[in-house]
């Protein structure tokens, strides 16, 4: 729903992204997402600071958001959304140790 809405006003979006108002569009929509994820989503786990995740996740929505509209919509909205699900629900499990270059004492 959020990409088809961007790509709905994408031409608004490429202006803005080109503008001084970039900063300030980024703002509203921070402020608007915090505030859906404050009042309406439940944080069920109490190991992790709600305000924390909220900031991080809002944080890389808007990061994809800007990326996309600065690739000219590279992708279409079903396959950002498609994706956007993904990577939530991606977990790795191994991590890559060794550094190029570096040797094991």
């Amino acid at each position: 729903m959020l990409f088809e809405h961007i790509y709905e006003h994408s031409a608004i979006y490429t202006v803005f992204m080109k503008s001084d108002m970039l900063i300030v569009l980024r703002e509203k929509m921070f402020i608007a997402l915090k505030k859906i994820s404050t009042e309406e989503l439940v944080y069920t786990r109490k190991d992790i600071d709600e305000e924390l995740l909220i900031i991080y996740s809002l944080n890389a929505l808007l990061g994809l958001i800007f990326h996309w509209v600065e690739s000219s919509f590279k992708h279409s909205p079903a396959y950002m959304q498609e994706q956007l699900v993904k990577i939530i629900n991606y977990h790795p499990t191994v991590a890559k140790t060794a550094i190029k270059g570096s040797t094991k004492r």
